[in-house]
């Protein structure tokens, strides 16, 4: 009896030992955290992009990302696509998969300055449709879209700690949401989307003030307030008004 009493001791002990390993790894924020802005390096990632899109969309990939944003759905989706990218060098798809999936987690990580953008851009463009209406209805809801969006943007950035703000001129500096917009071309491409905001994005620059009246957005939730000061970022960027 010991002898088999011992065996399912070690089994259990062993499945618990598989089960906490998987809850770790299943984590989201324990995912998140080994990403930041330093591991991005575009280059070689977007040359080699839209072979990477084709080949999934050759074999019925509905999404080019990881099922879930953790560990465990980052390295399944590293081993079903790697032999996709046979004919290169090992190292280059390491490479390639490994910058794939800091893309993947730096959308999630940079979350709102990529929805402080996206609103800048509808503000900006709900100005300039403002300037060619008359005093209407419409007139006025932009109006309080755009009183709204200022009042939302000026929050955000007071919101924000020193490591942000030397995030965002990092951002700024890198020009990182002009390649994203190029990248989301590609993607579309592909028939995939890297951020379905900048289509709408493409949508609003061909709309007419009164047709974006009728389909003004709901202004992203702000994040937790934070103390922060007044000092400059690296870069030298005006921070609240910032030019992505």
């Amino acid at each position: 009896m010991m002898p088999i009493a011992l065996f399912w001791l070690i089994v259990g002990l062993l499945a618990g030992l598989a089960l906490v390993g998987y809850v770790i790894a299943a984590d989201r924020q324990r995912f998140l955290v080994r990403f930041d802005l330093k591991q991005w390096r575009h280059s070689y990632y977007q040359r080699a992009l839209p072979n990477f899109l084709q080949a999934l969309h050759d074999n019925y990939y509905r999404t080019p990302w990881p099922a879930q944003c953790n560990a465990v759905a980052a390295m399944y989706f590293r081993l079903r696509t790697r032999r996709l990218l046979k004919k290169h060098p090992a190292h280059l798809r390491r490479a390639f998969l490994q910058q794939h999936i800091t893309l993947f987690a730096l959308l999630e990580i940079l979350r709102p300055f990529l929805n402080d953008f996206v609103l800048s851009e509808q503000q900006r463009i709900a100005g300039e449709r403002l300037l060619d209406m008359e005093d209407t209805i419409d007139r006025d809801k932009l109006i309080g879209f755009l009183d709204a969006a200022r009042l939302h943007r000026n929050q955000f950035f007071r919101s924000l700690s020193e490591v942000d703000r030397e995030t965002l001129a990092t951002i700024i500096n890198r020009r990182m949401l002009p390649t994203l917009r190029t990248m989301h071309a590609i993607y579309q491409e592909h028939g995939y989307s890297l951020m379905p905001e900048f289509t709408q994005l493409r949508r609003w620059e061909e709309m007419t003030g009164v047709e974006l009246a009728q389909e003004l957005p709901a202004l992203p939730s702000m994040r937790q307030e934070k103390r922060s000061t007044r000092r400059t970022a690296r870069g030298k960027v005006d921070l609240q008004n910032p030019q992505y």
